[in-house]
């Protein structure tokens, strides 16, 4: 099984706390908010991980990547036009 995880959000209402650091790596005990969500697919036989991101996250794509221990990929999702745009752009995966 793949897993799609979009997080090419703009994180507006986490501003000012996401206006340098991507949403998804903002850390909450210490942890990255993606870890916590990374935590819970290890109960599921997940292959591979597509993660659909924005152009100022593919800075922080080692970060990401590194973070599950799982095969991972990134789809760029260049203009925000919202979720069903997002599993869209991971539908080749």
């Amino acid at each position: 099984m793949n897993a799609i995880i979009p997080i090419a959000g703009k994180g507006t209402r986490t501003y000012p706390l996401s206006f340098a650091t991507p949403k998804p790596l903002l850390r909450i005990k210490g942890k990255p908010i993606l870890y916590y969500v990374l935590d819970v697919l290890k109960d599921f036989d997940v292959k591979e991980i597509i993660y659909v991101i924005s152009k100022n996250m593919e800075e922080s794509w080692n970060e990401i990547k590194n973070l599950s221990g799982i095969e991972s990929v990134y789809v760029l999702q260049e203009e925000a036009k919202g979720l069903g745009d997002a599993v869209l752009k991971a539908k080749k995966y």
